[in-house]
């Protein structure tokens, strides 16, 4: 029983820990990306 709930636990910090690896550089550059077309709006967004 308690097995059980520990590997529970592991596969929710691994699940975690890769939508973090995957989410945080995705709203980092959408972060940017905003912050650049903000601050040059008379510039051509390249990206």
């Amino acid at each position: 029983m308690s097995c059980k709930i520990l590997n529970d636990i592991i596969l929710i910090g691994i699940i975690l820990t890769l939508l973090y690896i995957i989410l945080i550089p995705l709203v980092l550059m959408m972060y940017f990306k905003s912050g650049i077309s903000i601050t040059n709006t008379n510039m051509p967004t390249v990206i």
